[in-house]
């Protein structure tokens, strides 16, 4: 089990589609029970304002050594202002689930090629429905010493969703890890390669993530 409390220049998905254009504030529960992984989190704007509320699940289907093929299932809430009264203004939660299926494969000692695809759908009006792929390498350590350890993780996304809303974007993580503390710090730009809405051409954000609760199965040891 473990428990992190993460704060982020702004709220930030690999797709911009569902930015939140603020700092926020996103604590997260990770449960692992052999191949079962249960995690949840929310993302709640700085501003007081929610964000996200993520209720995840995911199997490991196959668990070896240079393939690991997994699936998944987030319902999930999204929370947005409805600006449609003269006088004033409401929060509405919107209904979701994405179903997602995932594979890494090892193709060097100290790189895995990820691929990630994800079925959203939306069950409230105004909630999209669509696809969303993800294609790229896992570099990690790039460095590591008794101080602090380095990983950086590229990836290209695709995302189309109804209404013929399209886009592709370069998406990466920078994260540094200190060996001695609970606390690890991360980068994340953003280019869009090519999109048919209007998004910006570049951003980034930055974060640090606090692991204030960390639990692990004690092994048995030979005497």
């Amino acid at each position: 089990m473990s428990a992190d409390l993460k704060v982020n220049t702004t709220g930030f998905e690999p797709i911009p589609a569902f930015s939140f254009d603020s700092p926020i504030l996103h604590p997260s529960v990770d449960i692992k029970l052999k191949r079962l992984n249960l995690s949840s989190d929310v993302a709640i704007g700085l501003n007081g304002k929610p964000w996200l509320l993520n209720l995840r699940a995911k199997y490991i289907l196959v668990d070896e050594e240079k393939y690991k093929l997994s699936q998944g299932a987030n319902p999930f809430l999204f929370f947005y202002e409805n600006l449609n009264l003269p006088f004033d203004t409401f929060i509405v939660a919107q209904r979701n689930l994405s179903l997602k299926i995932g594979s890494e494969i090892r193709i060097f000692k100290k790189t895995d090629l990820r691929l990630k695809y994800l079925n959203k759908t939306g069950f409230d009006p105004g909630a999209l429905s669509g696809h969303y792929f993800s294609l790229g390498p896992f570099y990690g350590p790039l460095y590591h010493d008794k101080n602090l350890s380095l990983s950086f993780n590229p990836d290209i996304n695709y995302l189309r969703v109804e209404g013929d809303i399209e886009g592709s974007f370069f998406n990466s993580f920078l994260v540094v890890y200190f060996i001695k503390l609970p606390v690890k710090v991360q980068f994340q730009p953003v280019r869009k390669l090519w999109a048919n809405f209007d998004v910006f051409n570049f951003s980034w954000n930055a974060g640090i993530v606090w692991s204030f609760i960390k639990t692990n199965k004690k092994q048995k040891t030979e005497q």
